[in-house]
């Protein structure tokens, strides 16, 4: 394995043997496993490789709800992903490609760019930081602390939320500098 260190590799969920060679991870779970025993959901992965890896979520475009997948990569602290083609969909049939179901980037062009703006907006002050905390402050509510002493807050819930002297939107996140 000590040739792995000569190494940096795009992957898609990869095994954390390959960690330390992985540059780019592609696929970062944006939920949890979903046992009903769970009451809030950790992002242990994240909180491990944020900071010394570029995290990319699952392909957004079959994304029931992108509201709900936008503030999960805000709190995961993890980039936008999408798969795109240039040609239109009904045209992918009887090829190798018949899975892609909606692709057309003519389709897709606004969306992923308000995507990206959304996310970037508030990952982009802590794009190469490393996150050191993950706490849930009331219900709802999500405070993520990183090294560089941004905190970020997640507001899940239908409501404008004050913790401390922060206040956050309803269902929207909110970078805030030391």
């Amino acid at each position: 394995l000590g040739e792995l260190d000569d190494f940096s590799l795009v992957l898609s969920r990869p095994n954390d043997y390959l960690f330390r060679a992985t540059s780019v991870y592609l696929d970062t779970p944006l939920m949890s496993n979903g046992y009903t025993f769970m009451t809030d959901s950790v992002p242990f992965l994240q909180l491990v490789l944020k900071g010394s890896v570029e995290l990319y979520s699952p392909s957004m475009n079959s994304v029931a709800d992108l509201s709900l997948a936008i503030l999960k990569m805000i709190e995961y602290g993890v980039s936008p992903s999408f798969v795109v083609t240039a040609a239109e969909g009904h045209l992918l049939r009887y090829t190798n490609y018949e899975s892609l179901q909606s692709t057309e980037y003519a389709l897709w062009r606004d969306i992923i760019l308000d995507v990206y703006h959304e996310v970037s907006s508030v990952l982009d002050e802590v794009s190469s930081a490393r996150m050191e905390r993950h706490e849930v402050v009331m219900p709802g509510v999500v405070r993520i602390i990183y090294d560089n002493g941004v905190i970020i807050y997640v507001n899940h819930t239908d409501q404008d939320v004050t913790y401390g002297t922060v206040t956050v939107a309803e269902q929207s996140a909110k970078a805030v500098r030391p």
